[in-house]
């Protein structure tokens, strides 16, 4: 290697990095990972209690000021939700059960994050959506309404799409 090319990779360290909002994107889905982990099965996970999407809904719009549409997940049951933090930014974490099976719903205003690098999924015309897995956990995100809303189970990715409506 000449000396121009060892310069360059000296001073231009952050040409093979992410850019920022990959990195946030990833960041976002680490701290998701991590609250499906640490609430989905606890006991005194709800702060309310409901299998009324309406009801769950004006609660979050009251409490988060979050208009976070609950949508129907195929073969589960809607059990209530709490308020929750990804990094200081508040999300509204819906809780689903499906056969004994937690599956958690996050709906928070985007904050540049770039999804981009996760594969996407084409059958869910007018969003833009992709899919992740990390620590035995399937995640698919879309945005819907000018906010991200992100399924999150241990499930496999085909089932994450059976369960919002994908064939």
């Amino acid at each position: 290697i000449g000396v121009a090319a060892i310069v360059t990779l000296l001073v231009r360290p952050w040409d093979d990095a992410p850019p920022a909002g990959v990195h946030r994107a990833h960041r976002v889905a680490d701290l998701i990972v991590e609250d499906h982990l640490t609430y989905a099965r606890r006991p005194d996970r709800l702060q309310r209690a409901t299998e009324d999407a309406a009801e769950l809904q004006r609660w979050f719009e009251g409490e988060l000021r979050l208009a976070a549409r609950q949508p129907a997940l195929t073969g589960a049951r809607l059990v209530g939700g709490r308020r929750c933090s990804l990094g200081g930014r508040p999300a509204a974490l819906s809780f689903y059960d499906r056969g004994g099976e937690p599956i958690s719903l996050f709906v928070f205003e985007p904050g540049g994050e770039d999804w981009s690098a996760m594969a996407p999924v084409a059958a869910l015309p007018g969003k833009r959506a992709c899919h992740h897995h990390d620590r035995g956990v399937g995640m698919l995100v879309w945005q819907e309404r000018g906010l991200v809303y992100v399924v999150a189970a241990a499930v496999e990715v085909d089932e994450l799409e059976r369960l919002v409506g994908i064939p």
